[in-house]
C-alpha cells in the first residue's frame, strides 16, 4: 500500500516492542513523502538505527516516493485544519489519500472528519496492527445497484482541491452534468476543466451546451471543451475524470451512472455501475486527443 506517515507514528513503528504486524504493514508500504517530511524524519529519527536500516533499504528500491511539498491549493486550502502537521497532509495528497499518524501527532476529531470528507483514509497507529488501507489500485471500488440513491459526491469529494480535472465521456447528458456540476462546485476558483465528448446528439449535450451551462454556473473556472477525435473515441470506450495527476476514476455507465435527482424525494436515481477510483501519482502519460485542442496528456494508472 501507499501512505503518508507522520514521524510520530514512525516512531512507534520503529520501537523495538512495535508490534510485528504493524512493523510489517509499514516496512512492506511505499511511503509518500516531501522534502519537509524527509526534514522531519532526519530530525527526529536520526538515532533511530531499526528506522535508519529501513529507510536506506527502501529507498534503494525505490519505495519512498517523493512529490512536491504542497499540493496545488496549498494547505490553506483544506478546510477547519487545526494543529494537523501541514506537509504530512500534502504528502498524503499525492500518497493515495492515505495517512497513518499516532496520539502525540495533535490530530483532532475535527481535523479527521474534514480530511475523511474530502477523500483521505487518516488512521491512528495504536498498539496492535492496522486495519487495512484500500489496496493500491484500485484504491476504492464503488458499485451502484439499480434504483440505489448513492449520491455523486462518493467521487467528487476527491475533486478539492484540485485545480485540474479532465472528463472523457462520450455520451454526456442532463444525469451526467449533475455530477459534472457537483465536480464543480468543489474545485478550486480559477481551477481548469476540460471535457472531451462526440457529436451523437439525441439526449446528449454538445460541447458548447456543455460549456455555457458550466461557465454561466461557474464563471471563475476556465472550462474547456472539445469533440474527441475518431482515433480518440475508438481507443477508449470506459468513461474517466482525473484529477491532476494523483486519481483516475473509471466509470463504465458513464457519468450519468447517479442519475438525476427526484424532484419529490430529493434523492438519485442511479444505473447499475462499477466505479474505480485509481492512484496514478506513479503512472505512466497517455494523450486524449481533441479535435481542435489537440492533445490532452493525463496521467493513467501504473
Amino acid at each position: 500500500m501507499k501512505l503518508a506517515a507522520h514521524v510520530n507514528a514512525l516512531s512507534r513503528v520503529f520501537d523495538s516492542s512495535a508490534d510485528p504486524v504493524l512493523y510489517g504493514q509499514i516496512t512492506a508500504s511505499v511511503i509518500s513523502a516531501n522534502d519537509l517530511v524527509l526534514e522531519e524524519y532526519d530530525r527526529e529519527l536520526k538515532k533511530n538505527i531499526l528506522f535508519l536500516a529501513w529507510f536506506n533499504s527502501a529507498t534503494s528500491k525505490n519505495r519512498i516516493s517523493i512529490h512536491p511539498n504542497n499540493s496545488p491549493g496549498t494547505i490553506a486550502s483544506f478546510p477547519k485544519l487545526s494543529d494537523i502537521d501541514n506537509c504530512y497532509v500534502s504528502a498524503a495528497y499525492y500518497g493515495a489519500g492515505n495517512i497513518i499518524f499516532d496520539s502525540k501527532s495533535n490530530y483532532c476529531a475535527t481535523d479527521i472528519l474534514a480530511l475523511t470528507n474530502i477523500g483521505f483514509d487518516v488512521k491512528e497507529v495504536i498498539s496492535g496492527p492496522l486495519q487495512p488501507f484500500h489496496a493500491d489500485n484500485p484504491v476504492n471500488c464503488i458499485n451502484l445497484k439499480k434504483g440505489g440513491v448513492a449520491s455523486p459526491e462518493l467521487i467528487t469529494r476527491y475533486a478539492y482541491p484540485e485545480d485540474r480535472v479532465v472528463i472523457y465521456d462520450k455520451y454526456i447528458n442532463g444525469a451526467g452534468m449533475v455530477l459534472i456540476q457537483d465536480l464543480c462546485s468543489r474545485l478550486l476558483p480559477n481551477a481548469e476543466v476540460v471535457i472531451i465528448t462526440s457529436d451523437k446528439g439525441g439526449s446528449c449535450l454538445s460541447p458548447n451546451e456543455i460549456k455555457n451551462d458550466l461557465v454561466h454556473k461557474f464563471p471563475s473556472l476556465k472550462v474547456i471543451t472539445d469533440l474527441g477525435t475518431k482515433s480518440c473515441l475508438k481507443s477508449f470506450h470506459d468513461r474517466y475524470i482525473f484529477f491532476g495527476e494523483r486519481l483516475m476514476i473509471e466509470l463504465t455507465a458513464g457519468t450519468d451512472c447517479f442519475g438525476p435527482i427526484d424532484l419529490l424525494s430529493g434523492n438519485h436515481k442511479n444505473r447499475e455501475s462499477a466505479i474505480y477510483v485509481h492512484d496514478t501519482s506513479d503512472g505512466h502519460y497517455v494523450d486524449l486527443e481533441g479535435k481542435t485542442i489537440g492533445n490532452i496528456k493525463v496521467r493513467w494508472r501504473k
